[in-house]
């Protein structure tokens, strides 16, 4: 049995090392620090040629890529507006045409699950899912028909945003007739048949709101971004400063609830990324000079803000993603067109005074 001997010369050493670790431990603390460099991945010009992956020009302003998504294979997915068409960036930076889109399919929502591409596609008479797979020879598309979930009747029907989350599809739903606005999230499985209505908001001509009391989730759903883990939701305020974002599993139960607040006029908030340990990446106002990146962590802590300024006033349907790392991806505006920029995580340990 071995005894730790304090007296003598050697034990006065040992009490004299402990004393100095306690105060140690009393005065500093160990802080996990992230930071993050960006990597420029893609590129995305006005163009000349007609082949040339570009923004485009219309009536309404540069149309601009339709969605981007990553895979578990470190692959990325372009939709290439302008040119009907997904692009596909494989993890050695070799840009390649993966799938031509043809009419009306218009792709504004793309996310890539298990080896499978899903795409909201807002073109056909009626909004749909379609699917790919995302490796093997054959790229034929596949259509999910969503069951049981919203049937309205002498309305507008439009599906605003699409998540993967388990093994489950969540779609947003926005339904306008003459009398009122509902927006509604719904749960199917792969297949398209309804599990769940996680939320449910009906807003009538007077502007008063009445809330599912069946649903999970009791607020209004604006946006939705999935991840492995779960899924986030941003909802609105009482102010123009500010938003309402909740985090919730697969199965819709509520893990998170907290504020994104900012000193200006709060007129865009994009969801990025929902990561596998809950973090949240978003946008604030992208499409103006003033525009930031943020990360929250899975307490609703802001972790950290990088300035976006978007001097062109460029809006985008969609802003960006996060790879098979967990590693943002976002488009950066510039004078000659569209920047798609990774921000590579790096982790380093600091010590701190308390």
């Amino acid at each position: 049995m071995w005894v730790l001997n304090l007296t003598g010369p050697r034990g006065y050493i040992v009490i004299v090392v402990l004393v100095l670790m306690l105060i140690a431990a009393l005065m500093f603390r160990v802080d996990v620090c992230e930071s993050y460099t960006q990597e420029v991945l893609f590129k995305v010009g006005l163009g000349n040629d007609e082949d040339d992956f570009r923004l485009g020009e219309s009536a309404a302003g540069p149309l601009g890529p339709g969605a981007v998504a990553a895979d578990e294979e470190g692959a990325l997915y372009l939709v290439d507006t302008y040119n009907d068409r997904v692009i596909r960036l494989g993890s050695d930076g070799v840009a390649s045409e993966f799938l031509t889109l043809p009419a009306p399919v218009q792709i504004t929502d793309m996310v890539a699950s298990e080896g499978t591409l899903y795409m909201l596609d807002e073109g056909a008479a009626a909004p749909r899912i379609l699917t790919v797979p995302v490796s093997g020879a054959s790229n034929t598309m596949a259509s999910v028909d969503l069951q049981g979930g919203v049937t309205p009747e002498d309305a507008a029907c439009y599906l605003r945003g699409l998540g993967i989350t388990g093994n489950s599809i969540l779609a947003l739903w926005e339904i306008v007739s003459e009398t009122e606005l509902v927006r509604q999230l719904d749960l199917y499985s792969l297949t398209g048949d309804l599990q769940a209505v996680m939320s449910s908001t009906s807003m009538d001509q007077g502007a008063d709101k009445s809330f599912s009391q069946e649903a999970a989730i009791d607020k209004e759903v604006l946006s939705i971004v999935s991840g492995t883990n779960g899924f986030a939701v941003e909802s609105p305020s009482d102010t123009y400063f500010e938003r309402n974002l909740v985090v919730c599993s697969p199965q819709g139960q509520v893990k998170a609830e907290y504020r994104v607040e900012t000193t200006d006029y709060l007129r865009d908030l994009s969801l990025i990324g929902l990561t596998s340990k809950g973090d949240v990446f978003l946008g604030i106002n992208l499409d103006s000079p003033k525009g930031q990146l943020r990360r929250y962590s899975p307490k609703g802590l802001l972790e950290s803000s990088v300035p976006w300024p978007n001097d062109q006033g460029v809006q985008l349907l969609s802003w960006g993603t996060l790879d098979a790392e967990d590693n943002p991806l976002v488009w950066r505006v510039t004078p000659d067109g569209l920047e798609l920029v990774r921000f590579n995580r790096d982790v380093s340990w600091q010590i701190v005074r308390r």
